[in-house]
Order: C-alpha cells, then structure tokens, then sequence
C-alpha cells in the first residue's frame, strides 16, 4: 500500500463515514430498547455495531470472522478450531500468552471464543471503565498474532484434551454418525475438533506454517463483524473502533459458500441406527430443502415447524402420545450451511416406540398431507407473527455478551434496519417459500435417524467410535408412507386464547417487596414493579411440605407427581407458552413448587388449571410407568457425565444431608406404584407452608387473589407446618479425606474441596476475593503451561453460605495423584507470588469481584430471582448483593495472605478430595494419596459429622 498524505487519509475517512454509516434511526429497534445503535464499515471494509447503554456497568466485544471448520484443509480437519485457540496466546503488542485473559479477569470479566461450520467468534465482556483498553488487546488478535513456537506445539495437547475430555459427549457421537452421512464431498461431513493425529507436524509439513497461511488466506477484516457494547458514547466508541481496528488487513477473502450439495441422492431414503452410550431413545427425520436469501425474512420453515411441532390438542403429537409411543416432538430448521438447509422432525420416543418407528413416520406423513391437502391458513400466520410482535415490543436486554455474540454474527448476513427486528419480522406470508418446504417432505427425500440402546450396528464413525447401521428403507415402505393418507384426529391448531388483551403498565411500586401477610402457613411478598417496561410478571409459591421429606420413597413419589402434573396441563399449557405465558410445578428441597412467568393478562387463569391439576390428581397408569423409566434413565445417565462433572457431583453428595446415592434412588423407583401414589397425593397437603413473591406488573390485589387460588384448593384442610431444608457436613478442623469413584473414561479427574470454618459476611467475601485471585495463574500453571487438561476450574459450593474454595481439573495425561501433587505444588509456590503482588493489582482484584456484584439486573426476572432468593433463605436482604460489596471493600491484601496460609499452607481447615482413575494407560495410578483418609462408604463418612444448619436457624450470625 502507498503512504498517504494526513489530509487524503482524512478525507477518505469522511467519505466512508458518509456513505456506509447506518446510522440509529435506519436501525429499527424495540420501543423498549433504550439504548442507541449504529453501524458503519471501517476503511478496511471491517462491519461494526455500536451499541451505547448509558444504564450498563459491564462492556463487551465480539468479533465474527466468516470463516470456520468448513474451510479445514481435507488433510487437516481441526485447523480453524486449532486457530482459534492460538489467538488467545500473545500478540505483538502483548507478547505473554496470559496477558489478554489476566487484563479481563482482573477487570470483572470473561471471555471465550467458538468455532462452528462457517463462522469463528470471539468475545469478551468486562468493567465498562476498562473498555478501551480490553478493544486495544482484543484487536491484536486479528492484526498481529505471534504462534510462538513452543506455544503451538503445547497447545495441540489442549486441543487433544478438549476432544478427549468431550469424547463420550452423546452429541459429538451423534454428530459424529451424522455428518458421515453427509455427502463426502461437503465440508460439513469433516472432523471439526482436531486431535494430536490431525494436527501433528509431518515431513514437509509444519502445523505452525500451515496455521499462519489459513490466518493469512482466511483472516480478513472484509469479512469480519465487529460488535461494541459500552456506556461511552457511539462517538467515543466509533473513535475506539478505528483506533484499534482498522489496522486489520483486507485481504479480499471471500465467503465460502459451499456449494457442493449436501446430499447424495443415495443418501437418501436411508434409516440410520446409532446406539447411544446413555438410555436415550429418540428419532429424527431429517429433509434437505431449498434455501434461498430471501428465505431469512420469510422462513417459511419455521411456519410449517410451528404446525407440526404444535403440542395442543388434535396435534401430531397427541396423536402419538394416545399410542404410548412418544414422549416428545419438535419441528423445524435443522442443519444449516450458507447455501443448504434440512428441515427437522425430532421425536422422543418410549420403549414402545422403537419397536413402532415405521408407525410413527405413517403418522407423520398423515399430518404432512394434510398440509398438502390444506395449505396453511393466512391467519395462523398473523397469528404467529402477532406473537413476534409482541415479544419485539416488550423485548427485554441480553447481557452485554450475549448481545454482541449476537449481532456481530447477525450483522454478517443481515442489512442493518433488519439488524434487530429480523428475527421477529417475517417480510411477507411467502406462500412459495412454504410451499417450497412442505413439497420436500416426502419419504424419498429422507434420513430417518433413530437412536436407542440395543439397536443393530455394524461400524463405528472414525473418530468418536459411535456405533451405528446404514439400511435402504425399502420401496413398499416408501410407497406406504407416501400413500398413509390423512389421519382424521390430527387438526390444525386452535387459535391461541392466551394472546394478552390487557397490556397496560401499572405504576411502579419501587422499593423492596412488601410483606402482605405472615402467619405460621402463609407468607405472602409481593412488588409492583413496570420499571423494565413490559407488561410481565413473575409468581413464586413454594409449598413446604414435610410429607415429601421423611423418606427417600417420598422423594421419589413428589418427584413422579411434579412430572405427572406438568405432563397432563402440557396441552392445555402449551398455547399459553407460544404467547409468552410460562406455568409448571416442579419439586423442591422442602416440597413443591409452582412457577408462572411472562405477561401477566391470563396468570390466574393459567394458576387455576395448575392448581386443579393438581388438587384433583389422578395418576395414569402408562404415563407413571413412563415417567418412572426416564427418572431410571436420567440416574442412569448421570453415570456417563464427563469425569470433572461425576467428581463435582459426588463432592455435593458427600457434603449435604439427606443426599442419595443413585443406587439408593432406583431402588426406591424400582418399588412405586401408582397406588402408593394415590395414597401419597391423599396425605401431600396436610401439612403445609406457602410461600409466594409476586413481581411485576401486578397488584397486591391480584396476588392476593391468585394466593387465595391455592390455599382454598390445596391447603383449606391443611395444618401449619414447615418442611426442613438442606444441612451440610461440617469437616472437622485439619481433616483431609479423598474419595474414589469408579468411571468407565479414559480421562482422569480431580475435585478439590475446602470448606470454612465461618461464615460472617467479611469471611464469605474473603473468600471471594481469593476464588478472584486464584482463577487465572492456576488456569495459566495447570492448562496453559502444564497442559495437563482442558478443563481446569475455580469455583465455590456454598448453597447455604458456607463459603469454600474448590479447584476441579480433568486430564487425559496425568492420574488423580499427579494432578493432586500439582495442584499442591502451585498453592505451595503462589504464596510468594500473592505476598508480591502491588496493591495496584490487589485492589484490580477487589474491585473486579465488586462489579461481578453489583451487576445490574438487566430483566424482570434477574430481579425476581435476586428476591426469590432472600425469601427462600430467609434471610430477607434484598440488599444482600450491596451489603456484600461493602465486606468487600473492607477486605486487605493481609486477609487474603492469612487466609491463603491457612487454607493452603498450614491446611487449618477441612478439605474433601474426590478423585477418579482414568482408564488410559497416561491416567492409571495405583500410587497413594498422601495425607488423605480414604472414605469407606457414604453413611460411614457422614456418621457423628456435626451439621451445619441454614443461617436462618441460627442467630448471631450475618
């Protein structure tokens, strides 16, 4: 490029900002939406969104780069993704591989970055303060990254531990068979995770040299999309964006488009078998359909999937479930590239079901044409887009992460005044889009994917070892679902009755919830809250009911009765969830609980069928029988998560009390009947506590109203009485205790456990700080420069205030004990590196924890849930969040030093190691743990343990 003159480059500057700035006005938003928007193409042909919220106190960023795993090499499958991780390990300007994830974090942030078929995305979110400076390192990614040697070779072992860790994912071995059956030719049928075997250097072909070509080839600013989110001006940030942006190069990439199809046409009229490793059974029939641009305003796919995936009466769905076939059924837009489409039909099936898959597709293709027969009905449409309307009006903000992830990735496809609105506009009722759509659902045009276990196979996907079978569905099958006919009880919807009528906003109520009454069987807290402009609601009632506590069959029937109730209102219920109105009944720690959310017009309306349902329960049979089966099955399924989710899992069943094994809980499954539930249900509400917060847009009246709903349903016979809550296990002072559990996985796993001995507020947020403190430089020691796994965590389980520290790492190289050791030997030499740090740095510290705090609710129900939670511990703080901010600023570097040392140095406290051997020959260990006390069984553990009780219970303390 030539140098240019100061007065050519400016002048140039101006004519961009003239001709492709989109400026708010053009870019139509929300009434709701009070922020400001604009966008504008930087010189290098870089797109950027703007997004200025005078209200938030955290910023973010993302960057979009319209290049993914589709454009991997063929002999590289897992470049892009690998790419993707390298960016994050130095640049030019900030050569030290942590320095961009150490700025965030000690800033009050996060960040990450994926990478899909067509797109790679990156992203962070911090202090709005620190904006500027997280764009000047953001931006270095995309102009000067260094691929250190030494770095590029270590972080292959990330990548392989990632794909490792993931392996026994059922979605990724799903996936997997799935895009084997993807036309070879297609991008999409590659390996997109990449390993130590596609990434490793081979004669005449360095990894690292081939990283720098695709950045080189693919890494251009005309095809990336920037998005800003900040409480600076739209000036301010534009000013940033050129500063720090358009220093990218314009290599004039261009999209890819993949144009080669999707399918073959031997690919089709196929039924493929996959056997899961978990009991999940379900099918998928999957139709390749046309896309074309226009199709994203219309999506006429999602109109046909909003008919055939209704769950109302007289829906393809109640038409199965009357057969005891299905469970569950969806519809709509499946696999989607730049230039291909599938649509989808996804069922749950029950065991009945597998053996009837060949019934099941009749019955779809029965509701199929009578959409060919029929057409769809304009006002459905209207209906729908009605429904959307509404939704775009009363819009609610998204994080300020969420919201950039979003929009930079829209904003590569969308033109700006649809850069909002799109998703809930529909430009036209596209008859021929629709037409397009339901004329591809024939049974020669279609996968049929069915997983269940038992299933014949007869290979396995290359890379995830999946097992699965390929067959030619036969011709007189075909021609059977071709000619199924139209079955007479599947109709079209009803139109919806719960579309609101009354949407008017009430007058703010500020403050904090209000108590309306108190009485040994009924509390009753209730704000009137418009502040976020939307004519919603949330409703809270927790039913404390000792019944549902006294024994682990109990437990398990309130469980089966929760399901049951929400499975009989779920056709009623459904329409009322199409037009934003959510109800449903779930179990508790101390019982029941009943849910409403959305607007509020309709809420006691939807409160007295859920009541009734309830009041007048009558388990059925079939569905008991296949409600117990999916709870076996999730227990079972519990089994098969990753290992750093079992050890996490097993650290909570070790600490709280009562807490069941999986073993204990089917065998309490295996013996309920329906009549034990009958008998159950009989006695559930006599004994009783209720428990309600309203907020929103509704008056202390209505509440009081739909609170009388319930107690003269359920509770007008019921006697006062309080269910007890969750206790934990206190760790005797010094204890060191490791637990082993058995886990059919290649990868080993650690959890780390350290609990506190007190638990004021000034403790909880030292605690805090030091969590804040540790997080990084142990991710950087153990992931980044050990490499010893991919997942590497620092997080807390503090359910009842309890405040503690636990570190959790999963690794396919080491076994528990050398992960142990190097956990041990890091906080061993950290105490010099925390004794060092200036207070500058500290005081980053604290005050990123403090804005993590303080973060403003950005939605109706954040502030509901920030309520809720005050109430249902009892302890009644609605400012607890600004109460805590306060500890924490009185905390010191010297508390965080004395607590270090006694946690981690002189180990003053209880600490709890669960631990799991991995099954490769890298992970096997059979060397012992040191200092650890070996748990012989979970009663024996808890035996003569003192409790620890709610704070709510005990007095004195914060």
């Amino acid at each position: 490029m030539h140098p240019r003159s100061p007065l050519l480059l400016l002048l140039c500057l101006i004519t961009v900002n003239i001709t492709v700035t989109a400026n708010a006005a053009s870019i139509e938003k929300s009434p709701n939406d009070s922020r400001d928007y604009r966008q504008l193409v930087l010189e290098n042909g870089l797109k950027v969104t703007l997004i200025h919220d005078s209200e938030t106190d955290m910023a973010a960023a993302a960057m979009d780069v319209a290049v993914g795993a589709g454009s991997d090499p063929r002999d590289r499958p897992g470049l892009a993704h690998f790419l993707e991780h390298m960016l994050f390990l130095g640049t030019a300007k900030y050569p030290q591989p942590d320095a961009y994830a150490s700025f965030i974090q000690q800033h009050g942030g996060s960040q990450n970055a994926y990478t899909t078929f067509a797109d790679t995305n990156y992203f962070f979110e911090i202090e709005a303060s620190h904006l500027a400076q997280g764009l000047d390192r953001f931006a270095q990614f995309f102009i000067a990254p260094l691929f250190s040697e030494s770095l590029v070779q270590r972080e292959k072992n990330a990548v392989h531990s990632e794909f490792t860790g993931k392996r026994l994912e059922e979605n990724l071995r799903y996936w997997s068979v799935r895009r084997e059956m993807v036309n070879p030719a297609h991008p999409y049928s590659g390996f997109t995770t990449g390993n130590l075997e596609t990434l490793a250097d081979r004669p005449g072909s360095d990894i690292r040299d081939e990283l720098i070509d695709f950045y080189h080839t693919h890494y251009s600013s005309n095809i990336m999309s920037l998005a800003i989110y900040g409480s600076d001006s739209l000036d301010q940030m534009e000013q940033w964006a050129r500063a720090s942006f358009s220093a990218i190069e314009n290599r004039a990439a261009e999209k890819q488009r993949f144009d080669t199809p999707l399918f073959t046409r031997d690919q089709l009229a196929k039924r493929i078998d996959i056997v899961p490793l978990t009991d999940q059974r379900f099918m998928v029939l999957s139709f390749p359909v046309p896309k074309a641009a226009h199709h994203r305003f219309s999506r006429p796919r999602s109109y046909v999937g909003n008919v055939l995936g209704h769950e109302g009466p007289g829906s393809l769905l109640s038409a199965l479930k009357r057969r005891g076939w299905v469970t569950s059924l969806s519809a709509g837009s499946g696999t989607e590239t730049r230039n291909a489409a599938t649509f989808e039909i996804s069922i749950g099936l029950t065991k009945s079901g597998v053996e009837h898959v060949d019934e099941i597709v009749g019955t779809v293709f029965t509701a199929v044409n009578r959409l060919k027969e029929s057409g769809l009905p304009r006002w459905l449409y209207d209906e729908k887009q009605q429904i959307d309307d509404l939704a775009f009006r009363y819009q609610e903000k998204s994080s300020p992460a969420g919201t950039v992830r979003s929009l930079s990735v829209r904003a590569q496809d969308w033109p700006a005044p649809n850069l909002l609105s799109g998703p809930y506009r529909r430009s036209h009722f596209d008859t021929e889009g629709v037409r397009a759509v339901i004329t591809s659902l024939t049974p020669r045009n279609m996968q049929m994917i069915v997983v269940a276990p038992g299933l014949e196979t007869d290979r396995t996907t290359q890379w995830y070892d999946a097992p699965f079978r390929v067959t030619t569905i036969a011709d007189n099958t075909l021609a059977q679902w071709q000619n199924a006919g139209i079955d007479p009880h599947i109709i079209m919807p009803a139109p919806n009755p719960f579309l609101p009528d009354n949407l008017t906003l009430l007058a703010d109520g500020q403050g904090d919830p209000l108590k309306l009454i108190d009485t040994p069987k009924l509390q009753v807290w209730h704000r009137t809250d418009s502040s976020y402009g939307v004519p919603k609601a949330n409703f809270r009632a927790n039913l404390h009911l000792p019944t549902t506590g006294l024994t682990l069959q109990n437990k398990v029937l309130t469980e089966i009765y929760a399901r049951l109730v929400n499975e009989q209102l779920n056709e009623y219920a459904y329409a009322a969830s199409l037009a934003g109105l959510r109800a449903g009944v779930r179990t508790t720690g101390r019982g029941l609980g009943i849910t409403l959310s959305g607007y509020a017009d309709g809420q006691q309306q939807m409160l007295q069928r859920v009541v009734r349902e309830m009041s007048e329960f009558v388990p059925d049979p079939s569905l008991f029988a296949e409600i117990r089966r999916e709870l076996q099955e999730n227990i079972h399924n519990e089994a098969r998560a990753a290992p750093y989710k079992r050890t996490a899992a097993r650290t909570y069943q070790l600490l709280y009390t009562p807490y069941f094994t999986e073993k204990e809980r089917l065998g309490a499954l295996e013996v309920v009947t329906p009549e034990a539930l009958t008998e159950f249900h009989a006695t559930l509400f006599a004994r009783a506590r209720l428990v309600v917060l309203s907020h929103g847009n509704l008056t202390g009246r209505k509440t009081l109203s739909m609170v009388e709903t319930i107690t003269s349903q359920l509770l007008a016979n019921s006697q006062a009485a309080r269910a007890d809550s969750l206790e934990m296990i206190e760790l005797p002072a010094g204890s060191a205790y490791a637990d082993e559990i058995t886990l059919d996985h290649s990868d080993a796993s650690i959890s780390l456990y350290l609990q506190s001995q007190t638990r004021d507020r000034a403790t909880r947020a030292r605690y805090a700080v030091l969590r804040q403190i540790l997080s990084q430089p142990l991710y950087n020691e153990l992931r980044t420069r050990q490499q010893l796994g991919y997942f590497v965590f620092t997080y807390s389980i503090d359910l009842i205030q309890v405040p503690s520290v636990v570190i959790g790492l999963q690794s396919p190289v080491a076994g528990p004990t050398a992960l142990y050791r190097a956990v041990e030997t890091f906080l061993t030499s950290f105490e010099t590196e925390l004794m060092a740090m200036s207070n500058d740095e500290f005081q980053r510290n604290i005050e990123s924890v403090i804005a993590q705090v303080e973060e403003k609710d950005k939605q109706l129900r954040h502030q509901t849930n920030r309520y809720w939670g005050a109430i249902v511990r009892e302890d009644y703080q609605f400012d607890a969040s600004s109460l805590f901010a306060v500890a924490l600023q009185k905390v010191t570097q010297q508390h965080i030093i004395d607590l270090y040392r006694e946690l981690f140095i002189e180990k003053e406290n209880g600490r709890l190691l669960v631990f799991n051997e991995g099954q490769s020959t890298e992970t096997r260990n059979n060397d012992s743990l040191p200092d650890l006390q070996i748990i012989e069984g979970l009663n024996s553990f808890k035996r003569g343990k003192q409790r620890l009780l709610p704070l709510s219970r005990l007095s004195g303390i914060e």
